[in-house]
């Protein structure tokens, strides 16, 4: 922690080692945007499952309607009697 121009600023190394000085609202701003992230990620987490069983649904249907259309291609193909 720093004095500069009258206000806190803390220093920050990153692991490219540029150094950078920020106030505290910054630090709040980024860490409300960061928070905002980490929520929009959980609730992306919670649908995983529900996706997981639709995309099971839907390759169910796929396989119904795979068998479908080969019984109905060896229909096609069937001489007439």
């Amino acid at each position: 922690m720093s004095l500069n121009n009258n206000a806190l600023s803390f220093v920050f190394v990153d692991p490219s080692h540029q150094i950078s000085r920020q106030r505290p609202l910054e630090l709040t701003d980024k860490t409300s945007s960061s928070e905002a992230v980490i929520s929009s990620l959980c609730q992306l987490e919670a649908e995983i499952p529900s996706l997981c069983q639709l995309v099971s649904q839907l390759t169910d249907k796929m396989s119904s309607l795979e068998t479908k259309i080969s019984q109905l291609t060896f229909l096609a193909f069937l001489p007439e009697l």
